[in-house]
């Protein structure tokens, strides 16, 4: 690399964490007050086993409960480690991304370090999430490597994402579809093993330390089933298929009022919720079945599918789409410019809803913004069929080019 690129990428590098740092000096979204904060207090005052409270994961709650000790010290911007220990996170998400793709640096920089939409997420508004998207990269670059043990690994490292936040479930129910289909039906079952062994171990260790501190040994598996029920909505703050499906049943159902009000019954709630899980691990079966697909792949198409078409996906949850699929828009422009529409609408969608994260209390009110939301969720539909058809294209024959 020459002295001139190195200079090049290192002021961008500056840019980048400049605009991250102005970030956390604000509070951000309302989850910072309501939930990270007396998450972490609670792990604090009781111990991460009496303390935990669900929704996130235990792994999560245990750095809550260190930033929360250093806000202890710093009332004033109480909000100001657990932002601090997230741009942590994305940091080293960055060296790991300039470490793997070493001839790509520019690319990585311009779509991961410099995204507008990940620097409002993240520094801006707080969403806790880079984390869970560092262990789902390492998990799916694991997979594929020559490391010994790798699936062990692999594994493991989605074990520890689950133990984050709770979408990395669909990332390993893709990853069994996976498995089944190219080892398990070949009787070739030492990764698959491997891959599941390592992914429950966390879970398995987590519900140890659990049964030691009183609680029964099923007591996370129990916050795990249920998070379905946390937020029983057909949309949450996601922009996708759900908001004009939803605005449709108000008005046949006659029932006025804000879109995530829509209430359906809580019979068509869970059916709906299943079908559309189900709906995705069958594009994900049709994919694996008909395609040369790679475990990187299915990490990004369940990733992508869960906030377009699986209920209840809040605005944060296409992070870890938008990050994992950068390799793949590095090298195919035609997944870029689909990449850049939906970076571009969610980024639309986070800032109407949150702002810059100056003020802490969300208008309710806000909450449903309009016929826009829906035509943007149309809109969104149309480029998840087409990232999907594009990998379809890619992986059905290795000669694809753009």
């Amino acid at each position: 690399m020459t002295k001139f690129l190195k200079k090049y990428l290192f002021w961008f590098f500056v840019i980048g964490l400049i605009l991250r740092i102005g970030g956390i000096f604000f509070v951000g979204t309302h989850d910072m007050v309501e939930a990270f904060l007396p998450w972490g207090t609670a792990v604090l005052q009781k111990g991460l086993a009496n303390g935990f409270q669900g929704i996130y994961f235990p792994t999560t709650y245990i750095f809550f409960g260190f930033c929360a000790w250093i806000a202890k010290s710093i009332s004033a911007f109480w909000f100001l480690p657990f932002k601090a220990t997230n741009l942590l996170f994305e940091f080293l998400l960055l060296v790991f991304l300039l470490k793997i793709f070493n001839q790509k640096r520019k690319q990585i920089v311009l779509f991961y370090w410099l995204n507008p939409w990940l620097i409002l997420m993240g520094s801006w508004q707080g969403f806790w999430d880079a984390l869970m998207v560092l262990f789902l990269f390492t998990s799916s670059f694991m997979f594929e490597s020559k490391l010994k043990n790798k699936y062990l690994l692999s594994g493991f490292l989605i074990g520890m994402s689950l133990m984050i936040k709770p979408q990395a479930q669909v990332v390993i129910l893709s990853a069994g579809v996976f498995l089944f289909f190219r080892e398990v039906i070949k009787f070739k079952l030492k990764r698959t093993i491997e891959y599941f062994l390592g992914s429950i171990l966390p879970f398995l260790g987590f519900s140890l330390y659990f049964f030691i501190s009183g609680k029964p040994i099923t007591s996370l598996l129990k916050y795990l089933l249920d998070t379905k029920n946390v937020f029983p909505v057909f949309v949450a703050s996601e922009i996708n298929i759900w908001h004009p499906l939803s605005r449709l049943f108000q008005i046949y159902f006659n029932q006025p009022g804000r879109i995530y009000n829509v209430n359906l019954g809580e019979f068509w709630f869970n059916l709906i919720t299943n079908l559309s899980v189900i709906c995705l691990l069958s594009i994900v079966t049709f994919f694996v079945l008909k395609t040369r697909a790679k475990m990187s792949d299915i990490y990004v198409i369940s990733l992508w599918l869960l906030p377009q078409i699986v209920t209840m996906s809040h605005v944060n949850h296409f992070i870890a789409a938008s990050v994992l699929m950068i390799p793949y828009v590095i090298k195919y422009s035609k997944l870029k410019w689909l990449w850049l529409v939906s970076i571009t609408i969610h980024f639309y969608n986070a800032f109407a809803r949150y702002g810059l994260g100056f003020n802490v209390f969300f208008d309710m009110e806000k909450f449903d913004m309009g016929i826009l939301q829906s035509m943007l969720g149309v809109i969104q539909f149309v480029v998840t069929v087409l990232v999907i058809k594009t990998f379809f294209e890619i992986r059905k024959d290795d000669t694809y080019s753009d």
